[in-house]
């Protein structure tokens, strides 16, 4: 998880323009404008790539445990192209969203200055947005986690159908009993 905080994902089905939900409230440019800022610092882009690729190692685990079918070198191809089709940017715009709904310029300014602060002695947050954190976090991270795992599921899927359309022989999927 990125070590500031995580993000909410929207439903992509009926997003507008920059991703927001049709009849949501406008963002304000400030806001938006640091939400981008924080998504894209570096510290950041490699936490999000973490995240990324523990959700891919799960996928895998569900794969060797669900498709019994499925061989060795179908599973490491699999692997293969998902870190190559994998990156921070998949995510980032969950995160950009969540931030946008969350937190104010003010406050995204506060956190853009604390992710930069590489001295030794960071800098900590306000006793105000420490307070916002303490009660939402819990909940950005479940919503982050669940919209950056749809995005793998369906990168995840795709692969899987990709895989086995053009390499049949790495997997036999039985056929389904009759009901």
């Amino acid at each position: 998880m990125p070590l500031i905080l995580l993000a909410v994902a929207e439903a992509e089905a009926g997003a507008g323009e920059h991703g927001h939900a049709k009849g949501a409230k406008e963002v304000d440019p400030g806001v938006h404008i640091n939400a981008v800022q924080l998504v894209n610092g570096e510290a950041f882009r490699r936490d999000i790539l973490a995240d990324i690729r523990e959700l891919t190692d799960e996928a895998k685990k569900q794969i060797v445990k669900k498709c019994h079918t499925c061989s060795q070198d179908f599973r490491n191809e699999w692997e293969t192209r998902m870190i190559e089709r994998m990156n921070a940017s998949d995510c980032a715009d969950i995160y950009v969203r969540v931030y946008e709904r969350y937190f104010t310029a003010a406050e995204l300014a506060e956190l853009i200055a604390l992710n930069q602060n590489q001295s030794p002695k960071r800098l900590g947050l306000s006793a105000p947005l420490k307070g916002k954190m303490s009660y939402v976090l819990l909940s950005i991270t479940n919503e982050t986690l669940r919209g950056c795992s749809q995005i793998v599921i369906k990168r995840a899927n795709e692969i899987f159908a990709e895989i086995q359309r053009d390499h049949t022989e790495s997997v036999r999927i039985p056929s389904k009993p009759d009901k």
